[in-house]
């Protein structure tokens, strides 16, 4: 019968993602990242009630980005997971889901919410289930060099300056921020496989002659550069890691 409710939960966040008007974070995105978190959860080996909570999580943390109808890529990234843990929670209490496979999912992406992540982690988690936020997190960041998500954003870059002038803010982020720091080893050796992928991508003669045309040759090339060395970086610390 938990099962059951659990399962209507998820459901429930599929339904909503389904209806979300923000490209980035939309139904696919939110499958990617469940796959993310279940390869991930296979190499941590998760306890079955651990590996449900984190399913539960991830179709959940992008739920909030759906209260409204038109997406904002700046004061989202500090409420979205805010917003998503109290969706979450109006409807464990809707369809009462009582337990703990709920209540830590709830937890995780109230944990997971930029700005104020850190002391939630230390008020509402114990360590032992802090895994389970580094998993959920590292999924998430896995997703943001995926192809497809950068083939969506090149094209929303193409219909107002705001995406475009958010096209490159994201482009910037991830090269000099944290970001892509995963906190798990079994994630740094995925997000390898990605940044390959994407460079491949960039290096397409269709693509790439599109981002010259768009954003400059310079631009493109420092972009490419950026990626191959973030790639040998990242390379040489999973070949640390691996004889370590």
């Amino acid at each position: 019968m938990k099962r059951d409710k659990i399962q209507k939960l998820t459901i429930k966040a599929q339904e909503i993602m389904c209806s979300s008007s923000d490209p980035i974070h939309d139904i696919r995105h939110v499958r990617r990242v469940v796959e993310n978190v279940q390869k991930l959860s296979q190499e941590l080996y998760l306890s079955p009630q651990e590996q449900q909570a984190i399913e539960l999580a991830a179709w959940w943390h992008d739920a909030g980005r759906t209260i409204t109808q038109k997406p904002s890529f700046v004061w989202m990234l500090f409420l979205d997971d805010i917003i998503s843990a109290f969706m979450i929670w109006v409807y464990t209490i809707r369809y009462g889901v009582f337990g703990s496979v709920a209540g830590i999912s709830t937890r995780l992406i109230f944990c997971k919410s930029l700005g104020t992540g850190a002391l939630l982690t230390r008020i509402l988690l114990r360590k032992k289930t802090r895994i389970l936020l580094n998993i959920l997190k590292d999924a998430d960041s896995l997703d943001l060099l995926h192809v497809e998500r950068f083939e969506t954003m090149r094209y929303l870059s193409q219909t107002s300056f705001k995406n475009e002038w958010a096209f490159r803010l994201i482009i910037w982020l991830n090269f000099h921020t944290s970001v892509l720091t995963m906190k798990t080893k079994a994630a740094q050796k995925y997000i390898e496989e990605i940044i390959k992928e994407l460079i491949d991508w960039v290096q397409q003669s269709e693509i790439y002659i599109w981002h010259v045309k768009e954003f400059g040759e310079e631009w493109v090339k420092k972009t490419i550069q950026n990626l191959t060395s973030l790639l040998d970086e990242i390379h040489l610390s999973n070949i640390q890691y691996k004889w370590s």
